[in-house]
């Protein structure tokens, strides 16, 4: 017990003297699939860790937000990858597929680190605590 508070405290430290040397804010982005929240079958431990994303990006955006450290997740659906696939292929995903999708497409790769971009700026100062989908209408 004495150590992980010993771990926190120098974290929160570190995290401190770091945001004392800017007037801007840091910020932290967890990026986890969408996949988590569609039951497949014997898949329960993948969703379950992917819902602890949220819940941590809300908790660190609680204990930090005071010495200017955001904190925000970026859940994705279908993203097409350099190969001419897409994440869709992989079991977590499965029956996902562009048909699915509102926008009837799989996502682009620049789309999501156009939102990641976003999330790191300066524009998003506002922006805490939050997961966003980017998911084409799922």
């Amino acid at each position: 017990m004495t150590q992980e508070l010993l771990k926190q405290l120098d974290r929160n430290y570190s995290i401190s003297r770091l945001q004392s040397e800017t007037e801007s804010y840091a910020s932290i982005i967890h990026v986890a699939s969408i996949a988590g929240q569609f039951g497949e079958r014997f898949s329960s431990h993948y969703g379950l860790a992917r819902s602890q994303i949220e819940t941590l990006s809300k908790r660190v955006a609680r204990e930090n937000g005071a010495i200017r450290v955001r904190c925000n997740a970026v859940w994705s659906s279908i993203i097409a990858n350099s190969s001419g696939g897409s994440n869709g292929e992989n079991s977590s995903c499965r029956g996902l597929n562009a048909s699915s999708i509102a926008l009837k497409r799989i996502g682009k790769p620049d789309e999501v680190a156009h939102l990641i971009l976003f999330l790191a700026s300066d524009a998003s100062s506002f922006v805490t605590g939050t997961c966003i989908e980017i998911d084409g209408g799922l």
